[in-house]
């Protein structure tokens, strides 16, 4: 279920980064992420645009809640990332996985489990993007989109390692 109070952002970002003028770009990374992820992941879209505003002609980032997943159609070498501890977010993203795989596309799935089904299924394990995603946080969200741009699609761009923070501590 979509965030009702980020449905307006995603809404925009989803304009912002593109997708009404998909003839123009050249790259395709979508993400499903966890609700809590939400939020994070937009602004770290809105970063990398800030910081590259000649990505906003040459990639599309689509980010997905688990209803909109349902209805959403693969590009041709797609990167998707996929918050895996969910099993109804798998399950919904199910077709879309072998969509974007049969389409010549990779899958990331981040955070856990990640089980022999998985593997199964095509979804890659990198254990860098999985680290961009455990730490969290805008910047290292946008490092690892700028890192699987760079990974998979030889796009030059600078990211900063992952940026790892204390399992326990008090965040301000």
């Amino acid at each position: 279920m979509c965030l009702s109070k980020l449905k307006g952002t995603i809404i925009f970002t989803v304009l912002l980064c593109g997708i009404t003028t998909s003839a123009m770009a050249k790259v395709v990374v979508s993400i499903l992420p966890g609700d809590t992820q939400t939020e994070i992941v937009i602004k770290a879209i809105k970063s990398i645009h800030k910081l590259n505003p000649q990505l906003k002609s040459e990639v599309i980032f689509k980010v997905y809640c688990l209803d909109s997943i349902k209805n959403a159609s693969a590009e041709k070498d797609e990167v998707f990332i996929l918050h895996l501890m969910d099993r109804k977010r798998v399950i919904a993203a199910k077709p879309y996985i072998y969509a974007v795989i049969a389409k010549g596309g990779r899958v990331y799935g981040v955070s856990e489990p990640y089980d022999k089904e998985y593997q199964e299924m095509g979804i890659i394990a990198d254990e860098t993007v999985r680290q961009y995603y455990h730490y969290g946080g805008v910047k290292n969200i946008k490092n690892m989109f700028l890192f699987i741009l760079n990974k998979d699609f030889n796009l030059n761009l600078s990211y900063a390692p992952v940026k790892e923070s204390p399992e326990l501590g008090i965040y301000i």
